[in-house]
C-alpha cells in the first residue's frame, strides 16, 4: 500500500472513532434528559419510556461500538426496569456478534419487567438463535414467574427444536386458582401457536409418541399434545388419541376427540360412540359437541345413527348439541328431515339451533316447515329469522311474517319453484317491532346489551347535527357499513344538517338510550358493560315496565370509560343469564384482556357455549372494522355491523 494512503486511511479511522465518541456523548445528554419525564406512576412509566428514551436507546444500539453497549448492559441491569427492558432491543440489535449471550447472562426474572424485555427482543430478532439455543433452553427452565413464562414459546418456538419443545412443555400445569387458570390457558395456548406450523421432523416425531408418555396424568399437558397432534395432522399419533376419547377429564377427552376429526377418523368412530355412551347424563358440553361433530364429519350412516339417537332423545341439552352436528353431514337426507323435526322442539334453544343450522343448507324441502314456524312460534326473534331465511331462499321477502300469505303463495309455486340464482339478494321487510340498533332491528324481547367502555370510545366520529330525525339504516353503504343517523324517537333540531364530531361513548349513550326510550313495556333487557373487567346493570334481565326503564336510561347516561378490552368475559357472562335469548355486542377495537384474547380461540368457545343456548349474537364494529366481530356474528345466528359515523 503506498505510503500516502495507508497516513489517508488512518486519519480517516481515527477522525470516525473522535465521530463516534461525540455521537454517543450527544445521544447519553439526550437520555439524561429523556429520563427526567420518566415518572410519576409506574403504570404509566412504560408508555413514557416507549415515547421519550426508546428512540435514543436504539441510536446508541446503532453506534455499535464498546462503549455504547457497555452503556446500555449496564443501564439494563441498574436503570428502573421499564427503561431497563427498553435496552434489550437495541443490545441485540447492535453488530456485537456475542449480544444473545450477553443479554442471556443479564437474564434473571428477579427484575420481571427487564427479564420479559429481553424475551420480547428475542422474539423480535432476525438473528439466528441456534448459536445460544442451550442458554434459552437452560434459563427458560429457570422461570417460575407465570407473566416471564408466556413470553417463552415466541422465542422458543424460532428454534423449531425438540429442547425448545420440551422445555415448553416442562411448564405447562394444571390451575388451582381462577387467576393462574387463565395464566395456564394463555401459556398453552401460545406454545400451541409456537409449534402449530413447525417444520421439524424431530420435532413432530417427539409429539407423535414421547409428548404423550411425558405428559403422564397431567391432564393440561395431555390436552396441548393433542391438539397438537390434530392441528399437525400426525397420524402416528392415533393409537394415542384414541386412548384418551375416554379420559376422565372433558378438555382431554374433548381435545382427543376434535384431534381425531383432523387426523381421519378412521375406524376411531366406534371409540368415539363409546365414550359419548360412558358421559350421558354428565355436564361435559365440550366433550359432546367434540364427540358428535367429529362423528358427523365422518358422514357415514354409523355416525349418523349415533346423531339422530341424541338428537331424538330426552336430554334437550343433547337434542341442542346434535342440531349443530346434523348441519355438518353432506347428503345425507335423514339428518335434513331430523332438522326439519327440531323446527317443532318443545325447547327453544332446539328449535334456534335447528334453524341456525338450516341457514347455512339449501334444499326444497326447508321451505315448507320455515312457512309453518311462522304459523306456531311463539318466540318473536325466531319468526323473524325464518322469515329472513324465507326471504333469502326464495327472494320473497315483500310476503314478511304473515303465515297464511306464505302458505298460499307456496301452493300455487311449489310444482314449480326454483331457487333465485345465488347471489341475488331478496328486498325484504320481515321486520317486528320497527325499532334498531346501530342499524340491526330489535326483534326479540329478552335482550342483553353487552357495550364497551374502555377509554378508545373516547375518540370522536364524525356525525350529523341538525336536520329531521331519520330511522337508523343501513344508508346505502356496502354491505356490513352502517351510518347511523338519528333513530326512530331521537330529539334533535329540524332544519339543515351540520357535520360535526362526537365522543363514541357519548354516541353510543344516545343510541342506546334513544332505543330505551321506544322499545315495548313487555321488554327486558339487561346491559353489560366492560374495559378491562365487566360489570352487568342487573344480575339478571329486568322488565322495562314500572321503573325498570328510566333506571336503564340513567345507568347508560351515566356510563364512564376505563381502560382495556375484555370481549370474551363480557360476551361469556351475558350468556350465562338463561333468559336471554338474543345479544347485541359493540366494540371499538381488538381484546386485550380477559381469559381469552386471540379470535379463534374467542369464537371457538363463544360457538361451543351457545350451542346449547341458541342465543343470536349481533356485533357492532363502532369505527374499526373488526373480523372477530363478523365471524361470531356469523357463527351465532347474528348481524354484523361497521358503523363509522353517526
Amino acid at each position: 500500500m503506498a505510503p500516502r494512503l495507508f497516513v489517508s486511511l488512518a486519519v480517516f479511522s481515527l477522525c470516525a472513532g473522535i465521530l463516534q465518541a461525540d455521537d454517543f456523548k450527544t445521544l447519553r445528554k439526550e437520555y439524561e434528559d429523556a429520563k427526567t419525564r420518566v415518572g410519576g406512576a409506574p403504570k404509566d412509566r412504560a408508555g413514557k419510556v416507549e415515547k421519550n428514551v426508546a428512540p435514543i436507546l436504539k441510536k446508541i444500539g446503532d453506534l455499535g461500538t464498546n462503549e455504547a453497549i457497555g452503556f446500555l448492559l449496564n443501564e439494563l441491569k441498574t436503570a428502573v426496569p421499564e427503561i431497563g427492558a427498553a435496552c434489550a432491543a437495541p443490545i441485540l440489535g447492535s453488530s456485537l456478534e456475542n449480544a444473545p449471550r450477553l443479554l442471556l447472562q443479564a437474564f434473571s426474572e428477579k427484575n420481571k419487567l427487564v427479564a420479559i424485555g429481553i424475551l420480547e427482543a428475542f422474539a423480535h430478532t432476525e438473528k439466528d438463535l441456534a448459536a445460544v439455543e442451550s442458554d434459552l433452553v437452560r434459563a427458560s427452565q429457570g422461570v417460575s414467574d407465570p407473566d416471564v413464562r408466556k413470553h417463552l414459546p415466541p422465542v422458543l418456538g424460532t428454534l423449531d427444536s425438540v429442547p425448545a419443545i420440551k422445555a415448553l412443555f416442562s411448564h405447562v400445569q394444571a390451575a388451582k386458582t381462577e387467576k393462574e387458570e387463565n395464566a395456564a390457558a394463555v401459556y398453552s395456548d401460545a406454545v400451541f401457536r409456537a409449534f402449530k406450523a413447525t417444520k421439524s421432523e424431530a420435532v413432530k416425531k417427539w409429539l407423535s409418541k414421547d409428548a404423550f408418555r411425558s405428559a403422564g396424568a397431567e391432564p393440561a399437558k395431555l390436552t396441548l399434545a393433542a391438539r397438537l397432534a390434530g392441528e399437525l395432522k400426525l397420524t402416528e399419533a392415533r393409537s394415542e388419541l384414541e386412548k384418551l376419547t375416554s379420559h376422565a377429564s372433558p378438555e382431554v377427552s374433548g381435545a382427543a376427540v376434535a384431534s381425531l376429526s383432523q387426523v381421519g377418523l378412521g375406524g376411531s368412530a366406534k371409540d368415539i360412540a363409546e365414550a359419548l355412551e360412558k358421559r350421558k347424563g354428565k355436564e361435559d358440553a365440550g366433550f359432546k359437541i367434540q364427540a358428535l361433530d367429529s362423528l358427523a364429519l365422518s358422514n357415514t350412516d354409523e355416525a349418523l345413527d349415533v346423531v339422530l339417537r341424541s338428537a331424538t332423545g330426552n336430554d334437550p341439552e343433547m337434542r341442542a348439541i346434535a342440531m349443530g352436528s346434523l348441519a355438518l353431514f353432506k347428503e345425507k337426507p335423514r339428518a335434513l328431515e331430523a332438522l326439519y323435526k327440531g323446527l317443532e322442539d318443545s325447547d327453544a334453544s332446539v328449535r334456534a339451533t335447528a334453524l341456525r343450522a338450516l341457514a347455512g343448507k339449501r334444499d326444497k324441502g326447508m321451505i315448507g316447515p320455515l312457512i309453518e314456524i311462522l304459523g306456531r312460534e311463539k318466540e318473536e326473534r325466531l319468526k323473524v329469522q325464518a322469515g329472513e331465511l324465507l326471504a333469502r331462499l326464495t327472494g320473497q321477502g315483500q310476503i314478511g311474517l304473515v303465515h297464511e300469505d306464505w302458505k298460499k303463495w307456496w301452493e300455487v309455486t311449489e310444482p314449480k319453484f326454483e331457487f333465485p340464482k345465488e347471489g341475488e339478494k331478496a328486498t325484504t321487510n320481515v321486520r317486528a317491532q320497527g325499532l334498531s340498533y346501530f342499524g340491526i332491528e330489535v326483534s326479540s324481547k329478552r335482550v342483553g346489551f353487552v357495550v364497551d367502555i374502555s377509554s378508545s370510545m373516547l375518540e370522536t366520529v364524525p356525525v350529523k347535527i341538525g336536520g329531521k330525525p331519520e330511522e337508523s339504516e343501513d344508508d346505502g353503504k356496502p354491505a356490513g357499513k352502517t351510518r347511523v343517523r338519528g333513530g326512530s324517537g331521537g330529539g334533535g333540531p329540524k332544519g339543515p344538517v351540520k357535520e360535526g364530531k362526537a365522543q363514541k361513548i357519548e354516541v353510543l349513550k344516545k343510541e342506546l338510550s334513544r332505543l330505551i326510550r321506544k322499545l315495548p313495556n313487555d321488554m327486558q333487557i339487561n346491559i353489560v358493560t366492560f374495559s378491562a373487567n365487566f360489570s352487568a346493570w342487573q344480575k339478571e334481565l329486568q322488565p322495562l315496565a314500572g321503573p325498570g326503564r328510566q333506571k336503564a336510561v340513567s345507568f347508560v347516561e351515566g356510563l364512564k370509560t376505563g381502560s382495556g378490552t375484555n370481549v370474551f368475559d363480557s360476551l361469556e357472562a351475558a350468556l350465562k343469564d338463561r333468559r336471554v335469548d338474543t345479544i347485541y355486542l359493540l366494540t371499538d377495537g381488538m381484546p386485550t384482556a380477559g381469559r381469552i384474547r386471540d379470535q379463534a380461540g374467542i369464537c371457538r368457545e363463544i360457538q361451543a357455549q351457545n350451542r346449547l343456548r341458541g342465543v343470536t349474537i349481533h356485533c357492532i364494529a363502532f369505527g374499526e372494522k373488526s373480523p372477530l366481530l363478523e365471524q361470531l356474528a356469523k357463527e351465532n345466528g347474528g348481524s354484523y355491523r361497521f358503523v363509522d359515523s353517526y
